[in-house]
């Protein structure tokens, strides 16, 4: 049986075939065409610094990293800073060389990198006088490796870090970073 449809019912149709095709664009633009999420949607390009803060005697502790995402291998900045918050000066005390560490701990709690794991310090009384506004950072880099030297699996990680001066030793900052393929 053979349908004959004038002009106007065939311009209907099309008008109407093309605001469903719009609604499906829309759709799926909107709602994303992905399957389910497997965990692992970080962004990894954008550069949001992440920051974990403290005070404590008159000194602001920050640990930071610049952003909470990283591909698998990238190396990742981590970074304490301590500035002296009061009007007078302030004194950091050191019991040795080791005037900070960072260390990394996987999902589950295990330590897996530690910064002075492969150190030796000097055994020495060091202090560190920072006058009213004055901070000191301490920077490195941990590049993804694991006690062994091998790379780390990609996942949920927590880096830790702090300073070893007797006035803020127990501080520690964590931060929560995700490694992504």
């Amino acid at each position: 049986m053979k349908v004959n449809l004038g002009v106007e019912s065939r311009m209907f149709l099309k008008k109407l075939l093309l605001v469903c095709f719009v609604i499906s664009f829309v759709l799926l633009a909107t709602c994303g065409c992905g399957g389910p999420s497997d965990g692992n949607d970080v962004e990894v390009e954008r550069e949001v610094p992440i920051t974990s803060h403290q005070e404590k005697n008159g000194f602001e502790i920050d640990f930071s990293i610049p952003k909470r995402g990283f591909s698998l291998g990238e190396e990742i900045p981590l970074k304490i800073s301590i500035k002296n918050t009061s009007d007078d000066f302030k004194e950091l005390t050191f019991s040795s060389g080791k005037k900070y560490d960072f260390w990394v701990e996987n999902d589950s709690g295990k330590e897996v990198w530690r910064w002075s794991f492969d150190k030796v310090f000097t055994m020495v009384l060091e202090s560190k006088k920072l006058e009213p506004g004055e901070q000191v950072v301490y920077e490195l880099v941990w590049p993804q490796k694991d006690f062994d030297g091998k790379q780390v699996p990609a996942g949920n990680y927590v880096v830790k870090g702090f300073s070893s001066a007797s006035e803020l030793k127990e501080i520690v900052l964590g931060l929560e970073v995700k490694i992504v393929d």
